[in-house]
């Protein structure tokens, strides 16, 4: 099997990109300065010391910039949150497509960016939130974690409860609308979700029984399953028959995820070999394929993948 192209950092952690972007690993030099190489996702966060940081393109005010100043509208250094507006104690964060979302210590969700498909789940459809605001409904809950997709949110809940809202054109918010949705939307009947991925326009949830479960755009096999009527899977459903998942990360045309034996297993478009098994070609599968053991960690992109090493190495393959 053809392994992924290797790099080796100097630092220990994956940032996660969510929904569509292209990206590159950063490099470092003799003198262990990092720089990135190559183009960078539309918004990209880290976390130093629970202060929130943010650089890169930020046209819909995801970095916290006004939207409306045309006078720089890339941020080319990263800057810190203002205190004033959140406390800056932040635990988690999700950057999706035109938006990103975050947890801050005690447990509260805060979401900034365009609101255009109502992915902020403020009850709006329109215009940019420069700052974070909360999704409505949510004031009185507390959060677990968040994932941010190409234009849409979902969200768990400290009581194992599932939401989802945003865009809804093929049903990644786990309904049959086809429609924004503007505020969380919880999945029925289910309190047992332990973690979530949304990609582009499909998202998927691992269940505290190690079950994955998938829905929303299924045209390239992203969800794991084989055929279905439309190309879509409007509701939350079980992915094959292995009960022993442990993370995943819903990308743009494809998916990957982690078992608790730490095996790599990637599905869905293979167009560009996000998959890791060396096809390149147009095609795609629903059947996991194995990339390999030890793995730690895993983030999708739209055409490409990166993935963490239980030896703290760091690989990615795709689209460059």
């Amino acid at each position: 099997m053809k392994l992924p192209l290797l790099l080796v950092l100097a630092v220990a952690s994956l940032i996660s990109c969510e929904g569509r972007h292209l990206t590159l690993a950063p490099h470092t030099d003799k003198e262990g300065t990092i720089h990135d190489e190559g183009a960078v996702p539309e918004h990209e966060k880290g976390t130093v010391d629970d202060d929130a940081f943010f650089f890169s393109d930020d046209e819909f005010g995801e970095g916290y910039e006004d939207p409306d100043d045309d006078t720089d509208a890339d941020i080319d250094d990263a800057i810190v949150n203002d205190d004033d507006v959140v406390a800056p104690f932040w635990t988690q964060f999700s950057a999706g497509g035109y938006h990103a979302c975050a947890m801050n210590k005690d447990g509260q969700l805060y979401c900034w960016g365009s609101s255009s498909d109502g992915q902020l789940g403020n009850g709006y459809y329109t215009g940019n939130d420069l700052k974070p605001v909360i999704p409505n409904y949510s004031e009185s809950k507390f959060w677990r974690s968040v994932a941010s997709g190409e234009r849409h949110t979902c969200g768990i809940a400290d009581d194992g409860e599932l939401y989802c809202w945003g865009n809804s054109i093929y049903s990644q918010v786990g309904s049959a609308r086809d429609y924004e949705t503007q505020w969380p939307y919880p999945m029925e009947n289910v309190n047992d979700w332990t973690s979530v991925s949304s990609g582009a326009y499909h998202s998927c949830a691992i269940r505290a029984g190690g079950m994955i479960y998938c829905w929303g755009d299924t045209q390239y096999r992203q969800g794991g399953f084989p055929d279905s009527s439309n190309g879509t899977i409007e509701f939350p459903a079980k992915f094959g028959k292995d009960e022993d998942w442990r993370f995943l990360s819903a990308g743009g045309e494809h998916t990957c995820a982690i078992k608790k034996n730490d095996d790599l297993y990637c599905w869905g478009r293979e167009i560009a070999g996000q998959l890791g098994n060396g096809v390149v070609t147009d095609t795609f599968t629903s059947t996991p394929l194995m990339v390999g053991p030890d793995w730690k960690m895993v983030s999708t992109g739209w055409r490409h993948t990166c993935g963490i090493k239980n030896s703290g190495q760091l690989y990615c393959w795709g689209d460059n």
